[in-house]
């Protein structure tokens, strides 16, 4: 179930303890109906409601996929990854900013190599002599030539050794670049910075954004479930929130008839369009979903609360009053749960906010004037 955070909780504490006494005497002036709170119920002003953010809504019977919860990753989309090779050997400097997730273009530089103080010298400084060289010489030449005080034979070897210097000098430049072969994110940095490579070492890896691939490992043992999954909800370390592959143009790529075990799981790929909160190479926990049953009570998880083992949800009973409802769950699919027994259709409930509900509960602190023994 999802937490509040300690800033959340200490501003829901606080208006919980301060939100009775003037407020509700101003309800008994004005001869408001008062009602009995009974065991198990909670009371909550209007004004905690809304400042609280607690939101209620109609229990509905609907559509509710049979679920099974595995582990997965989210991949790069099948050909959409390309890696970062070392044009000349020396030693890998990556650039400052440069960490996984991190947006590319095509061609910018992630880092460099670098020979220097390297057995031999360093390639790149010693072309940059050769080419600063040859261009002075022919900088001294042609005004020579041009005044006839030299040959032309000898221009041209000066121009020639210029050139050919130039070409060296800029290809080790070029060569001693890290770029990006694509537009995308630094999907993996496969050596540590101030690694020795060879020319031809892959050193990083950069993938596109705009669809990736998410990976489920199916245990054996759900082998003949297989043909039924249809879809996935997914869900990162790094985000509260609960991904649906339906909201972002995802398919089965896995045919039935292509499904292979590879120690003891079956991978079921999906592909999906990346709304750009999604980092490829995330570990994920995925909820395969199967064959749709009708008729179904389900609550989004947030409306649930866990004490002791045991799970509640809370009812409005009428205005400002809220039962506390013990519930048998069922499958929950990162989003959704099924309730299997303690809710019926119709009745209003909780789905955002309940742990401050609950908290009210547990705290005691029930605005006076509202309540009766």
């Amino acid at each position: 179930m999802r937490k509040l955070n300690c800033l959340s909780v200490l501003l829901a504490a606080a208006l919980l303890s301060c939100g009775g006494g003037e407020h509700s005497h101003e309800g008994e002036e004005k001869g408001e109906e008062k009602h009995e709170t009974h065991a198990g119920e909670v009371v909550m002003h209007e004004h905690q409601i809304k400042e609280l953010g607690i939101k209620v809504d109609t229990v509905r019977t609907g559509a509710f996929s049979e679920v099974i919860a595995v582990s997965g990753e989210v991949m790069p989309a099948q050909g959409g990854q390309m890696m970062v090779v070392a044009k000349t050997s020396g030693i890998v400097e990556f650039s400052k900013n440069l960490q996984l997730g991190v947006a590319v273009s095509k061609g910018q530089s992630l880092g460099h190599i670098s020979a220097k103080d390297m057995q031999g010298g360093d390639p790149t400084s010693q072309a940059a002599i050769a080419y600063n060289n040859a261009k002075e010489e022919l900088e001294r030449i042609t005004p020579l030539y041009e005044a006839r005080i030299v040959g032309a034979r000898e221009y041209r070897d000066a121009k020639q050794a210029f050139e050919l210097a130039k070409d060296a000098y800029l290809g080790e430049s070029r060569g001693s670049v890290l770029g990006s072969p694509m537009s995308g994110v630094v999907n993996s940095l496969l050596v540590e910075n101030g690694t020795y490579v060879q020319a031809g070492t892959a050193v990083a890896s950069v993938s596109e954004t705009e669809r990736l691939t998410l990976k489920a490992y199916l245990p054996q043992r759900y082998f003949f479930l297989f043909p039924t999954i249809v879809s996935a909800n997914f869900s990162l370390s790094y985000c509260p929130e609960t991904f649906e592959l339906s909201a972002l143009d995802g398919r089965k790529l896995t045919a039935s008839n292509a499904a292979s075990t590879t120690d003891g799981y079956i991978p079921v790929m999906f592909d999906f369009k990346n709304d750009g909160r999604i980092v490829p190479g995330s570990y994920a926990q995925v909820y395969l979903l199967g064959a749709e049953r009708s008729n179904v009570v389900s609550v989004p998880l947030s409306a649930v609360t866990e004490e002791q083992g045991y799970y509640f949800v809370y009812v409005k009973a009428h205005e400002e009053h809220f039962e506390k409802r013990r519930v048998e769950l069922g499958q929950q699919n990162g989003a959704a749960v099924e309730i299997k027994s303690g809710l019926k259709p119709g009745e209003s409930v909780v789905v955002e906010g309940a742990v401050l509900v609950k908290l009210a509960a547990n705290t005691g602190a029930i605005p006076e004037g509202h309540h009766h023994h």
